[in-house]
């Protein structure tokens, strides 16, 4: 793992596979669920205390990803996670 002020880059032998971010537009840790589930609106798969976010596949690559924001038990945004799903 590596890890920045904006984010942390986990790496899977030579690549890249999961991005933990602070924000990304319009939403960040702290945000309530409420407004985030709101803003993602229906094509997400809501487990309660997280969500699962279906993003376009990476130009070039093709490689599936998607987008987890885990709530804490207060309901609030508490991380943020791009990843790949083929992995």
């Amino acid at each position: 793992m590596f890890a920045y002020p904006h984010g942390d880059f986990y790496v899977y032998r030579d690549r890249v596979w999961q991005i933990g971010l602070r924000s990304v537009p319009g939403m960040k840790v702290g945000d309530p669920g409420a407004a985030v589930r709101l803003l993602l609106g229906t094509g997400s798969d809501d487990r309660g205390d997280f969500l699962v976010h279906p993003l376009r596949p990476l130009p070039e690559t093709g490689w599936p990803v998607a987008m987890r924001v885990n709530f804490n038990a207060a309901g609030a945004v508490s991380a943020i996670f791009v990843y790949r799903t083929d992995f």
